[in-house]
């Protein structure tokens, strides 16, 4: 083991800058390129004892090192892409979200919810209020987590048909009232 330890230090000194160079590269930030840079080493440590030619590692690293930076790409291109989708879906919503003390507005939220069926509301209530996982709504309700999540789906169409997008969004993200207090103090029960 002391040999081992010896031998990747040893590796890591002499081919640290070289490869920090390369991944910097293809990185923009210096904090993804020393995120990459780690965890290439991690990974070379946890083979250390199957590499045969340790005097020839630096094609290794740069192999490790390509595959990580093509997956933080992905990663990356994803998340754009993600939220690229978000903002198309919010669109101008943030401006158009109905305050609590907008009557109207507020008792189509309302209406709303009472049109989905009760446990489907409760287990959306669970889940955007709560913050409770699928796993947890599951054991809770006694119902498995693939149940929960077809409870879930139904639930948003549902409340799609009833609701405008940014109606839905204020209701799912942004609403500061808790939807859930109000079902636990009877608010939500049919007929308000």
């Amino acid at each position: 083991m002391e040999r081992l330890q010896r031998d990747f230090e040893a590796i890591f000194r002499e081919t640290k800058e070289f490869l920090y160079g390369y991944i910097r590269k293809f990185v923009d930030s210096d904090a993804d390129a020393k995120d990459i840079l780690q965890q290439c080493y991690i990974r070379l440590w946890m083979k250390m004892e199957d590499v045969e030619d340790l005097d020839n590692i630096l094609p290794l690293l740069y192999t490790y090192s390509r595959n990580m930076i093509i997956d933080a790409t992905r990663k990356k291109a994803a998340e754009k892409r993600k939220m690229q989708e978000y903002t198309y879906l919010v669109g101008d919503a943030v401006d158009a979200l109905p305050a609590p003390e907008d009557g109207s507005a507020w008792e189509k939220l309302m209406k709303a919810l009472l049109q989905i069926p009760e446990k489907k509301r409760l287990i959306f209530l669970l889940r955007k209020e709560k913050g409770l996982s699928t796993r947890e709504i599951a054991e809770q309700l006694h119902i498995t987590p693939r149940a929960v999540r077809k409870h879930l789906e139904e639930a948003v169409v549902l409340l799609r048909m009833h609701l405008s997008s940014a109606e839905l969004f204020t209701l799912i993200v942004l609403h500061s009232v808790s939807l859930y207090a109000i079902q636990e103090a009877g608010g939500l029960q049919q007929g308000i």
